[in-house]
């Protein structure tokens, strides 16, 4: 066992030293894991692109990495949020476990949430500036859940709309997107460990912009159930056009579980620091920004959620405090019209401005044979305000069939939702399925909207051709403030679209993964007409070769297509980003505990925005190492 630790720390440090060297290699991506189950997976949906992990069979849970501990060194596992089960017909389910997560080439949530179906992703450019997601054409109906804690939108200056950058990846051992037909659900468990051998890895990466990134992970389980965990993660960057920015974050988690008993506190701190961004004709977009959020809480529970019966209690909180240079001249103005009356109100948005949330949440459940049910109740208090949301969800598998319900009261954002899916196999090769979603804004005063989704999908030699048909209501969309104070809510029509996805094993270890939608009407809020995102990919560990699980490959091409998408700003008209194409490449390579990673974003060095007026790197290059370590 020393011979082999030592052969590895030569081979690893021999690799690593070859790609920091490496003068003209683009970037280093620290966010990843290793991955180390056996990437040809036998499921009757492509799995997602995590390829390169080994087969082991001392893995157990979802990260994989954790194969040199003993058996005994198991210890139960801490209080874990209940995830959603997905009825996805059209496509495969968007789910990653810990080891998968990064090995897709994503650095951020947006990455991610760009394979879901109606989602358009806006970016103002690199790393660390502000990025939203719109579903059907909504910038508000992306919700994100922590470990059973929900992110509400923290910025003042954003509104509705959720900053996606808020949630890092790099820290998640799961991330599961839920795809109804009113809203998308972000559900994400942050890093555990759950046994005794000490666990660390480091995460090292460079690339364009002048980017950089470190990461340090380290954790522990005692024999008595106690467990510390500790992770540190730094970036910068410096491009020739755009703000400079950098952010430290520290995660750390003290916790207990023991015959069906957890308890473990958190705390994530951020410290985000940005410079002026300037929009494309120089003038100022965005203003500098120095902050430090916390996002922290403490969790108790009895049984797990795979089990007959669960309860647990979480206290938490939000933090987001404003740190920089107190300058009223930076105030901006939030500018609102009434859906409704078409009345016009303005609000001055202080660049100082702190807010703290704190939330409540008691929840139960249990699994009955095929059903599986639970309630949670959850309490808010921001600026003295309470405001109390009951839900429930319900899950029912048949193997045949698959459905699922969720029903939730009026939140702090005024809205209370119902949503129901199922998904059918009447045969191996046929899935049919759909969803339809209820929505009651208490802020426009009208009546409740129906969102619908119908879809299904049908497997020919190993490849699944899939896609749906999908409805939004007449809405109100809010405004993207996000982005500029300049944009305005604005009533959005009804809309019908189409959507098609391709996934398959094409021939051995090479696959695709193609989708795309298509709308009736053009020219309407934060939504193009056209959407297409096409990867070709091979992943293998080829064991015939490497029998041992020491080896593996990953190298993805992607295309990307998008057309015009447009802005409803304050004077009735619209701001409009240009329609564009996007060729993209990932390279990962894993020696034993060692990943080298490498992706180049946009080679054809296309001109685009994502946003309007904010321009997105021409080129981006990004290389890096994922090392893990165990003693």
């Amino acid at each position: 066992m020393a011979r082999r630790s030592a052969h590895a720390i030569i081979v690893g440090l021999g690799v690593l030293a070859g790609a920091v060297l490496q003068q003209d290699a683009g970037a280093q991506d620290t966010t990843r894991t290793v991955p180390r189950r056996d990437t040809i997976a036998r499921i009757p949906i492509p799995p997602q692109p995590d390829t390169i992990v080994r087969r082991d069979s001392a893995a157990r849970g979802t990260d994989t990495t954790k194969v040199r501990a003993r058996a005994d060194s198991m210890q139960a596992p801490f209080a874990r949020a209940e995830l959603p089960q997905l009825v996805d017909a059209g496509r495969a389910p968007l789910v990653w476990p810990r080891d998968s997560i990064l090995a897709t080439g994503a650095i951020t949530l947006a990455d991610l949430l760009d394979r879901v179906p109606a989602l358009t992703t806006l970016r103002t450019s690199w790393l660390g500036l502000p990025a939203a997601g719109a579903y059907l054409g909504d910038v508000s109906r992306v919700r994100i859940f922590v470990d059973g804690l929900e992110l509400d939108p923290a910025e003042p200056r954003g509104g509705a709309v959720m900053d996606l950058t808020r949630l890092p990846i790099w820290l998640l051992d799961e991330l599961r997107i839920e795809q109804t037909a009113g809203e998308v659900r972000v559900h994400a468990r942050t890093w555990e460990v759950d046994r005794t051998t000490p666990y660390s890895r480091v995460d090292v990466a460079t690339g364009d912009q002048d980017t950089d990134v470190f990461r340090f992970f380290f954790g522990r389980r005692f024999g008595n159930g106690l467990g510390l965990q500790a992770a540190v993660d730094q970036y910068s960057t410096t491009p020739d056009r755009g703000a400079t920015n950098s952010e430290t974050s520290l995660f750390g988690r003290v916790g207990w579980a023991r015959r069906g008993w957890q308890a473990d506190a958190v705390v994530l701190r951020q410290t985000p620091h940005r410079g002026l961004l300037l929009d494309a004709d120089g003038a100022e977009g965005l203003p500098a920004l120095d902050l430090t959020r916390t996002e922290a809480y403490v969790r108790g529970g009895y049984g797990s959620v795979d089990g007959p019966l669960w309860v647990q209690v979480l206290a938490g909180a939000h933090g987001h405090r404003y740190t920089g240079i107190r300058d009223p001249q930076a105030d901006s103005i939030l500018i609102e019209v009434d859906p409704v009356t078409g009345d016009t109100t303005r609000t001055v948005i202080s660049a100082d401005t702190s807010r703290f949330v704190a939330q409540y949440a008691l929840t139960a459940g249990g699994a009955w044979g095929p059903l599986r049910a639970s309630a949670t109740h959850r309490m808010r208090v921001l600026n003295g305000d309470t405001y109390q949301t009951p839900s429930g969800r319900l899950g029912l598998r048949l193997g045949f069939l698959d459905a699922s319900a969720t029903a939730e009261a009026r939140g702090i954002d005024s809205v209370a939702r119902v949503d129901g899916a199922l998904r059918l196999m009447p045969l191996r090769f046929i899935r049919l399925g759909g969803s339809v979603a209820f929505r009651d804004d208490g802020r426009t005063g009208g009546e409740a909207g129906v969102d619908w989704r119908g879809e299904g999908a049908l497997r020919l030699l190993g490849i699944w051709f899939g896609g749906g048909v999908m409805s939004r209501a007449q809405t109100r969309l809010p405004a993207a403030t996000l982005f500029d104070e300049g944009y305005v809510a604005t009533v959005g029509p009804a809309a019908q679209g189409a959507f098609a996805a391709i996934q398959g094993r094409i021939w051995g270890p090479l696959q695709a993964d193609l989708q795309g939608e298509a709308w009736q009407d053009d020219g309407l809020a934060y939504r193009p007409r056209y959407q297409s995102r096409a990867d070709v990919f091979l992943r293998s560990n080829f064991l015939e070769r490497f029998p041992s699980g020491n080896f593996g490959l990953y190298a993805l091409l992607r295309h990307e297509y998008r057309s015009a998408a447009y802005f409803p700003t304050v004077d009735g008209g619209f701001e409009r980003t240009v329609g564009h194409r996007m060729l993209s490449g990932l390279l990962e390579i894993r020696i034993l505990e060692a990943t080298l990673t490498y992706q180049f974003r946009n080679m054809l060095a296309t001109r685009f925005r994502s946003v309007p007026d904010f321009d997105m790197p021409r080129q981006t290059q990004f290389y890096g190492v994922r090392w893990t370590f165990w003693n």
